[in-house]
């Protein structure tokens, strides 16, 4: 029902009662009342957007589902993914093996009992992004980096990690890596100085590099790149009016 129809109701219930305490009925007249109470109760918590069953305000969401590059129960295999949009997306119990993921944006994005084996991910940066129970088998993760991520139950036999980064991500609980995996140390990376992470923030700021230009994906860069020539390649991203988002792999692209 909408709003109107729940406001005449309340008004001609009222009117009923009013008719009923002329008959000096005060049993029937309080049961009435105290019904009509309830009923414009409920009929003003939903017009201020509460849920009147638990009286708790409903919270919009912050960042929309990407219906798009969500699946629940589908088959994906053997597609090309590169440079695609997964963030804030939803699947869960879906196939993307063999699939290949270059420079596809993960953030906020839950990938829930899923399978990519046999995936490779190049240049790929997830953030806060929810793998649980996924499988990995024989994955390739080649320059990609997990910020704040969960792997509970994810399996990843014979995966390989190649100039690749695990921050605030923990790999308890899950299956298949070898006892003599060691993941690469963040903190081994040379990190660039705040006077030149300030000077490429104004230099870029309002371009579509600007989401590049952190400090993290910054010093990965500068690993294989001069400053000199990473500058020249940034420069000529900027001026490519296709590329919305500058992502690590654009400019990894640049010299492989």
């Amino acid at each position: 029902m909408n709003k109107i129809s729940d406001v005449l109701t309340v008004i001609s219930f009222m009117i009923f009662i009013v008719l009923k305490m002329f008959e000096n009925n005060t049993a029937s007249m309080a049961s009435l009342l105290c019904g009509a109470i309830f009923i414009l109760k409920d009929v003003l918590l939903l017009e201020k957007g509460y849920d009147s069953k638990i009286f708790v305000k409903k919270r919009k969401q912050k960042y929309p589902r990407n219906k798009f590059f969500s699946y629940s129960g589908v088959n994906r295999d053997d597609k090309n993914f590169n440079y695609k949009d997964f963030r804030n997306s939803n699947s869960i119990h879906s196939s993307f093996k063999r699939c290949k993921f270059f420079g596809t944006l993960f953030k906020k994005s839950k990938l829930k009992y899923c399978s990519f084996s046999g995936a490779v991910f190049t240049g790929i940066t997830f953030t806060n992004c929810n793998f649980k129970g996924s499988r990995f088998l024989g994955a390739v993760f080649d320059n990609c980096i997990f910020k704040n991520c969960i792997f509970e139950k994810c399996k990843f036999r014979n995966a390989k990690f190649i100039n690749t980064y695990i921050k605030n991500s923990s790999l308890k609980r899950v299956f298949g890596l070898r006892s003599n995996f060691v993941k690469d140390d963040i903190n081994k990376l040379n990190i660039i100085d705040n006077v030149l992470m300030n000077n490429l923030k104004k230099k870029y700021a309002n371009t579509n590099v600007k989401f590049l230009i952190n400090k993290l994906d910054i010093s990965r860069l500068l690993a294989v790149f001069e400053l000199d020539r990473l500058e020249k390649t940034l420069d000529i991203l900027k001026e490519n009016k296709n590329i919305k988002i500058v992502t690590f792999s654009h400019v990894l692209a640049k010299i492989r």
